[in-house]
């Protein structure tokens, strides 16, 4: 698991400001919530997306919205499968 010291080095300053995160990490949480709703909300009615194209057209930090989509997945709101080299996910019926 990633800590904010680790994030630091891998998301800049202008993409924790957009996320709305101290640098702290004091509202990682939170952060990480709402980018399941966003997840949630975008693959809505898709039969299947990669995580590439989630991140691509969320335009959010990829390791945020890897935590977001591991936190759905384990919720079992979201499935996931490998195929090939992408990440397919999908609505969990």
């Amino acid at each position: 698991m990633l800590d904010t010291k680790t994030m630091t080095v891998l998301m800049n300053e202008q993409q924790w400001e957009k996320l709305g995160v101290r640098q702290d990490g004091a509202s990682l949480f939170t952060t990480i919530s709402l980018v399941e709703g966003e997840v949630l909300g975008f693959i809505e009615g898709k039969k299947e997306i990669t995580l590439t194209d989630i991140v691509n057209e969320l335009g959010l930090p990829e390791p945020i919205v890897m935590m977001g989509v591991g936190g759905l997945i384990i919720e079992g709101l979201v499935a996931a499968k490998r195929h090939n080299q992408f990440v397919l996910l999908s609505e969990k019926d």
